[in-house]
């Protein structure tokens, strides 16, 4: 945690990008995370039939949104060094390459229109397994 400290300082796209980042990785929305983590509850639970003695799913989905909040404490960790904690006085700022801003910058931008537009990714996605299945 602390090469983060004071990131925000020393870079702030790069700390603005690995809070969009966490965010995601927290099922906040309007990221792909958060669309990702509703699509796999809601299709757990619409699953949750009891047939033939065989439990439902309702006990993995809460303990996957337990384990999700566990998760968002350690990331919270992650971002206070980044935004909170004091850069020491030799770290100054450092502008990235064109390369390096490139492989941050199209993942988070990714992630941003995943969740906003989830269709793009899901239509897709629906055409290509009814395709497959013939349905």
């Amino acid at each position: 945690r602390t090469a983060f400290d004071g990131l925000v300082h020393r870079s702030p796209r790069l700390a603005i990008a690995l809070l969009i980042c966490f965010a995601s990785l927290a099922g906040l929305p309007p990221l792909a995370g958060f669309v990702g983590k509703f699509t796999l509850f809601t299709q757990s639970l619409a699953a949750d039939v009891t047939r033939d003695g065989v439990p439902g799913l309702t006990w993995l989905v809460a303990l996957a949104a337990l384990t999700s909040a566990v998760s968002l404490r350690y990331y919270l960790l992650v971002l206070k060094h980044a935004f909170a904690r004091a850069v020491a006085s030799e770290d100054e700022f450092k502008k990235i390459s064109f390369e390096h801003a490139l492989a941050v910058g199209l993942p988070v931008l990714a992630l941003v229109a995943i969740g906003c537009f989830p269709s793009w990714l899901f239509d897709p996605v629906v055409r290509a397994v009814s395709s497959l299945t013939g349905q």
